[in-house]
């Protein structure tokens, strides 16, 4: 017997809420968000408070089951600082030029310092620890983004809501193993 594209399609979205649930039992409501992005289809598991930004990024496969997922973890207190990201540039400012009256800060060395934080600290065909950023939205003044430094760990392969539940706890450890 031939299974219908209506049969794919409930298959696939009972399998999402299904991991939808069973995530909920290892991230609990009052501490992560848990949605479903449609555009990317994969769920994300999220929390964020003024100390730390924390991310899972599950991607599904037509089925609705995890086939990678990227855990991000990063500290709002090491920020990467960008010239937009200056809220007021003032003479006790290393970066302001007291001839010009200006922030003397440009792109081209923000580029190059995220240039060298960014990079691949280990990897392999199912599990990739890197070194990236987070940008958060920021309305003071006029809107713009600030970086911070974070880490990323990447899974290539089925994913049950368990063993990702067991990443995001072994995160730190594991990044701490190839850190330089």
């Amino acid at each position: 017997m031939k299974t219908t594209k209506k049969q794919k399609k409930n298959n696939s979205e009972n399998n999402l809420k299904k991991l939808m649930r069973e995530l909920r039992k290892y991230f609990p409501k009052d501490t992560y968000t848990i949605y479903y992005e449609k555009l990317f289809n994969m769920i994300v598991v999220k929390y964020e408070d003024v100390y730390e930004y924390f991310r899972i990024d599950i991607e599904l496969n037509k089925y609705g089951k995890p086939e990678a997922v990227t855990i991000t973890k990063g500290d709002l207190t090491e920020e990467i600082m960008s010239p937009g990201s200056c809220h007021y540039c003032f003479h006790s400012c290393s970066f302001f030029d007291v001839e010009a009256e200006q922030c003397k800060y440009t792109y081209e060395e923000f580029d190059k310092i995220l240039d060298e934080w960014v990079k691949v600290l280990y990897e392999s065909p199912t599990i990739k620890i890197e070194k990236t950023f987070i940008t958060m939205d920021c309305n003071v003044d006029i809107p713009h983004q600030h970086f911070y430094k974070a880490y990323s760990i990447t899974y290539r392969q089925y994913a049950s809501a368990k063993t990702i539940s067991a990443l995001s706890e072994i995160f730190d450890v594991l990044v701490s193993l190839v850190r330089k």
